[in-house]
């Protein structure tokens, strides 16, 4: 028999069966394959990548910067972002 053969989930506490410390509940699904282009824009469906994205950034007389990240086939602002620099 088994040391422990009676072993407690580490998450939620059920038992755990076969090897490491969580039970089937709580054991993350195995990650998908990654894209090929890293992204889809979610306004025209075009597949892009990080090298692809466009940005254009502004500093503001007050110190911000603002930055837009923006598809570069339909235009889509896809995030946007601003903080303070000095």
């Amino acid at each position: 028999m088994p040391l422990n053969a009676r072993r407690a989930c580490v998450n939620c506490g059920d038992p755990v069966t076969g090897e490491g410390d969580l039970c089937s509940d709580c054991t993350p699904a195995a990650p998908a394959a990654p894209a090929t282009e890293g992204a889809v824009c979610p306004y025209c469906e075009t597949p892009t990548s990080w090298e692809r994205i466009r940005r254009y950034r502004r500093t503001l007389e007050d110190g911000r910067v603002e930055v837009l990240y923006y598809c570069a086939e339909c235009r889509g602002v896809i995030e946007a972002a601003c903080w303070m620099e000095r």
